[in-house]
């Protein structure tokens, strides 16, 4: 996540656009009464998890007032577009730019595809890992990284869901799962769906990133019970020899699995990693290009 948002064109200090827009700047109360603002400026950058949907609201807010703007505005630098009845029909200026950017199912496979791919990746690399060193099955680790995938892919489906649900009234107002904009029995137990939904996917994805990372370190996942598949957990104290576990840290087993999985994954793990900082080397040195070129022709 962290080398993906460091190679995205989106800067962090609000002051560009404050300067841009001359606007003046005013202090904002620290959250919580401690976190204050890095900047001074009186616009504040968007939490990283919303960057993405704030950029679509804006855009379709955008195409709305502008195709109710051009239908009034008398600037007559708007195009006009002859009809087969000979009227004049006034173009929305930023017409070209939302048929360019209006998604094909192609193009929405192809973003789900690999935005899946930059979350299955790296836990598919990890619980192969823990999964396959000895004891080998489902246990503590492996089990903690899978409940947080299931976790960030539950957010990202809501995500999705909640946009697809979202619209713009004629007025300009916004409506969204996320907020009660409208009375109704289906606005109300949308709102619940997303908020219980959003609370425990968070809860869960904290949990287990931040309390797996504690347990790890203060050696919980090292106990006995960890060592054994969850699986064999209800029968752990009979005599079945597979309920047995090797108290040494350095097996042949373990020595044989390092060989083979943790050597083949650290390997792939570093090749997606160069493979994805090269990508978004490329995409940002591309972009970049695309917009001094613009620029220029201005």
């Amino acid at each position: 996540m962290a080398i993906v948002s460091s190679l995205l064109l989106a800067g962090n200090n609000p002051f560009i656009f404050q300067t841009a827009v001359g606007a003046r700047t005013i202090k904002h109360r620290p959250v919580l009464g401690v976190f204050a603002q890095a900047y001074e400026s009186r616009y504040k950058t968007e939490w990283l998890w919303f960057r993405g949907r704030s950029k679509y609201l804006w855009l379709h807010r955008a195409f709305f007032l502008d195709s109710t703007s051009s239908i009034t505005s008398p600037d007559p630098s708007l195009r006009k577009i002859p009809t087969a009845t000979s009227k004049q029909v006034i173009e929305p200026q930023l017409a070209r730019l939302k048929s360019a950017i209006n998604f094909s199912i192609f193009d929405w496979a192809q973003m789900i595809l690999l935005t899946t791919a930059l979350i299955f990746v790296p836990f598919i690399l990890a619980f192969l890992t823990s999964f396959f060193t000895p004891t080998v099955g489902l246990s503590c680790r492996s089990m903690t990284f899978l409940v947080y995938f299931l976790a960030q892919m539950g957010q990202v489906s809501l995500w999705v869901w909640v946009l697809s649900l979202t619209t713009i009234s004629g007025t300009g107002i916004l409506h969204s799962p996320m907020h009660r904009s409208q009375p109704g029995l289906p606005t109300l137990l949308s709102w619940l769906a997303y908020w219980s939904l959003a609370v425990l996917f968070i809860s869960i994805s904290i949990f287990t990133a931040i309390g797996g990372t504690i347990m790890q370190l203060s050696g919980i996942y090292s106990n006995c019970l960890c060592a054994l598949p969850i699986k064999y957990w209800a029968i752990r104290y009979s005599d079945s020899k597979d309920t047995y576990v090797m108290l040494g840290s350095n097996s042949a087993a373990d020595i044989s699995a390092a060989h083979r999985w943790w050597m083949m994954m650290g390997c792939t793990a570093t090749g997606f990693l160069a493979v994805a900082t090269y990508f978004g080397w490329w995409y940002q040195s591309r972009l970049r290009g695309v917009f001094k070129e613009v620029a220029e022709s201005i």
